[in-house]
């Protein structure tokens, strides 16, 4: 009886949106068997006679059942529709089927192992088994997520280190370096951190972890925020000085080799930039999850790395400013009718930039 609307929306052109809503109205229309199922067996439990805990039982069971076959339907319905273009024209029909099938698998631990969880609980069951059985269905969803990661383990690691054609090429290697061996570093080592977040997420619902959830979600937002900052503030910067350090296209075809020999070493002052923002980084990922990375600056290394920064600075513009008065007592002196004699304003400057420098208290 549905077949002749789900074919009417079918469309394998269009916009995303379009698409998006014409999928969204057939995965209504599959879902209507669904609640009308559900529908009649809510309108049936109270006129059967059972029990308070059966019938809690039963409506437990009936609408874990109902909320998977309604996401499995929307599922198929985003991976593998039957009718009209997929969701994900590039990926293949062999990955959207595994991802669909890996889908019901979640959909099914998840939806069903809590909902025999709670039917437990309505029969009566002790409070640790209860909570042995939640811990139970989450252990089996931890132990898929991370075969779920094995799986895909090459061909994240693929995806993550780019095309391999700019390898070749040594002006995008050069200049794409840094960013090149971060992205290699995190494709070899990216299985390791999924696993070891998934884990922890775990550990946290095993052990009800204070703010666990809290904790874990702030960590990895203000992880993404610090490497997006990180990565944008080094792309401005190689942004910067390949347009800050150009040559003209007059002296360029005047000399071709000029422009090779003023930057040569250029790359190396946007590596060391890069070098640090990234260093930075990776100190405020730590700081995010409460591990004091910037704790260090209140070691004694660290005040007087600070200390002497500081004072090579302080030094740097003392020098200036005491050669300021310097040269304006030679240019009193070799003025016409000042004569040979030193300004006392003169003299008082030069006096107090050798008792009060700040490079004399270093």
């Amino acid at each position: 009886m549905l077949a002749r609307p789900r074919q009417s929306l079918t469309t394998s052109n269009g916009q995303f949106l379009l698409r998006v809503l014409l999928m969204a109205v057939r995965a209504a229309l599959d879902a209507l068997p669904i609640l009308t199922f559900a529908g009649v067996a809510y309108l049936i439990l109270p006129f059967i006679g059972a029990r308070f805990a059966t019938g809690r039982l039963a409506m437990t069971l009936i609408g874990a059942y109902v909320t998977a076959r309604i996401i499995t339907a929307i599922a198929r319905i985003i991976l593998l529709p039957r009718l009209g273009a997929p969701l994900f024209p590039r990926l293949s029909e062999e990955t959207r089927g595994y991802l669909y099938v890996w889908t019901k698998r979640f959909i099914y631990w998840t939806v069903y192992g809590y909902a025999i969880a709670e039917g437990a609980w309505w029969l009566g069951v002790p409070g640790s088994i209860y909570a042995l059985l939640l811990k139970g269905t989450a252990l089996v969803l931890a132990v898929l997520a991370i075969i779920f990661v094995l799986q895909n383990r090459v061909a994240v690691a693929e995806w993550l280190r780019g095309r391999r054609s700019d390898a070749g090429v040594t002006g995008v290697s050069a200049k794409a370096n840094g960013w090149r061996i971060l992205r290699n570093r995190l494709a070899d080592t990216w299985h390791i951190l999924a696993i070891t977040y998934i884990l922890g997420i775990y550990l946290v619902y095993a052990l009800r972890v204070s703010d666990g959830f809290v904790y874990v979600l702030r960590g990895t937002l203000l992880t993404l925020a610090a490497i997006i900052v990180a990565r944008l503030i080094v792309g401005l910067v190689k942004r910067a000085s390949r347009r800050g350090f150009a040559i003209g296209s007059e002296l360029k075809s005047k000399f071709p080799t000029l422009e090779q020999r003023a930057n040569r070493y250029l790359p190396v002052l946007t590596m060391v930039v890069a070098t640090l923002v990234y260093a930075f980084a990776f100190l405020a990922i730590l700081q995010a999850w409460n591990i004091p990375a910037f704790s260090w600056f209140n070691t004694d290394f660290g005040r007087r790395l600070i200390r002497t920064r500081r004072c090579s600075s302080s030094s740097f513009s003392s020098s200036r400013s005491s050669s300021s008065p310097r040269s304006a007592s030679t240019s009193r002196r070799s003025s016409p009718g000042r004569g040979s004699s030193v300004s006392p304003s003169a003299s008082a400057a030069r006096r107090w930039s050798r008792t009060s420098s700040p490079a004399s208290s270093c």
